[in-house]
């Protein structure tokens, strides 16, 4: 899902586009090319100016403020753009291959390294991760300023698209409309790429994937029955689940049973349901327990003894 390359290709953008409004993507590149192009073809042109205007103060006022020993750091983040352009049309050209697209993200962590050769000594004094700070403030300037380039991009895709449709185009068919709008498409898919929202986005996703991952493994690991006790279950459930030392055997019991639910729901409907709250009888005729019976046992850290009686495969209360 995060790189998947289907529909990337520009001929596809309005299937893109259409399945995004139902909310059925097939991958990462999708979600954002459908929002950024929901965006600049809906909203009104007006809200969209207000945007633009606001953002190119708000990127005057951090030039402004900002001091030029800081913004130093951010001039070789702009040198480098024309080479990442480049690995683009590489990437553009050799069938959107995600390996040149990912070497274009790979320069972000190389500039650090080539800011201290191109600003100079004061790059280095009194040490390199002393200017650590400075580095990641001119970063985030420099990805402030390439978003409001791409907002004033944008903007002038829609303002061509509506000159084209209002008055050049006025009274011609609607598939001229559709065309016209097919190229404003293809006009954001290349913005989607050449601003970097659709690698930010790549980043992210895999930043997230890459924290469930950790979080996961760490669960995991606490849970592991240490000393007799499970923490993780300990602190989810209670003692008495957390100590119990036949609790994976009855796991994998559970598991079989689920695993054959169409048998299991056959046997079932043969038998008579139970109603009103009561407890629905078992094979050789004991009634089982009730509802309220189940709740009470599972709170009161009779879970155990109640989990091995539920997982017997003659009771009708499975």
């Amino acid at each position: 899902f995060i790189f998947g390359k289907a529909c990337m290709a520009a001929k596809s953008v309005d299937n893109v586009v259409a399945r995004g409004d139902k909310g059925k993507w097939q991958n990462v590149y999708e979600v954002g090319l459908s929002e950024l192009c929901n965006i600049w073809t809906d909203r009104p042109i007006f809200a969209l100016w207000f945007t633009v205007i606001l953002r190119c103060l708000v990127a005057t006022g951090m030039v402004l403020v900002v001091p030029t020993s800081i913004l130093d750091f951010a001039f070789p983040y702009f040198i480098f753009v024309s080479f990442q352009w480049v690995l683009l049309m590489i990437f553009f050209a050799t069938g959107l291959d995600n390996i040149v697209l990912m070497l274009g993200v790979g320069i972000w962590f190389l500039i650090p390294f080539f800011e201290f050769s191109m600003i100079g000594d004061r790059a280095t004094k009194p040490t390199g991760w002393a200017r650590l700070p400075e580095i990641i403030i001119s970063f985030v300037v420099f990805l402030y300023v390439m978003s409001t380039l791409k907002r004033i991009v944008l903007l002038g895709v829609r303002l061509q698209f509506y000159l084209r449709t209002s008055f050049i185009c006025c009274g011609a068919s609607e598939e001229r409309r559709q065309a016209a709008l097919h190229k404003m498409r293809v006009s954001i898919r290349f913005n989607y790429f050449f601003f970097f929202d659709y690698q930010f986005r790549v980043l992210r996703a895999s930043l997230v994937l890459l924290i469930n991952f950790v979080v996961s493994t760490i669960l995991v690991i606490i849970d592991v029955n240490l000393c007799g006790i499970r923490l993780h279950t300990l602190w989810l459930l209670n003692t008495r689940v957390a100590r119990d030392q036949t609790l994976g055997a009855r796991q994998k019991v559970g598991a079989s049973m689920i695993g054959s639910f169409p048998t299991s729901f056959r046997r079932r409907s043969t038998r008579a349901p139970a109603r009103d709250g009561g407890a629905a009888p078992s094979a050789n005729g004991t009634p089982g327990p009730s509802g309220t019976e189940l709740s009470s046992r599972l709170f009161t850290g009779d879970a155990p003894r109640l989990s091995s009686r539920l997982l017997e495969p003659n009771t009708a209360t499975v």
